[in-house]
């Protein structure tokens, strides 16, 4: 994590008015959600290596790597604990358990260690609230990396159908489109 004075203002504005790691976590993940975009693109070495954030803030996009190259930047330079996660989408049925090969992960995501409490929280994203585990990864191994020589695996839960459950209020209650 480099010096980026960009970076550091947008994260000091963002969480200016936060009292609570939760809130900070909160308000950076719809920031990310809001102004950066999603665009999935590998070419070489590129599919497998993440960029600087100060570059992907700066462009305004990013691939899944990028998104959580972002998001694990700027949840550290608010002081939370935010990891690297390497996991398979649906797609995948591997655990790292029975194939420890790269071919189990074909997502990143960042992991939030909230009161020892892991969120999972996926940038390419742009409407899934805070806290809310995306269908395709529920389920998955993550795999943590915890620094550039231990990692932590952890199943990502699936979440309650009555919990899974937003209403949108333009519609309204208990209807169906």
């Amino acid at each position: 994590m480099k010096d980026d004075t960009l970076l550091d203002k947008t994260v000091k504005e963002i969480t200016a008015k936060d009292a609570t790691p939760r809130e900070k976590a909160t308000h950076i993940y719809q920031w990310v959600q809001k102004n950066m975009h999603y665009i999935a693109f590998e070419k070489g070495l590129e599919g497998f290596v993440p960029r600087p954030a100060s570059d992907i803030l700066r462009r305004k996009y990013g691939d899944c790597k990028d998104m959580t190259a972002i998001l694990v930047t700027m949840y550290r330079k608010a002081g939370l604990k935010a990891y690297y996660t390497w996991i398979g989408t649906r797609d995948k049925p591997y655990t790292f358990d029975e194939t420890p090969l790269p071919l189990v992960s074909d997502h990143m995501i960042c992991a939030l260690n909230l009161d020892d409490d892991w969120i999972f929280v996926d940038g390419t994203n742009p409407v899934i609230p805070f806290g809310y585990n995306p269908a395709f990864i529920q389920g998955k191994e993550a795999m943590i990396a915890i620094d550039d020589k231990n990692y932590k695996i952890i199943n990502v839960p699936v979440t309650s159908a009555e919990i899974n459950n937003v209403i949108d209020s333009k519609i309204g209650k208990g209807a169906c489109r």
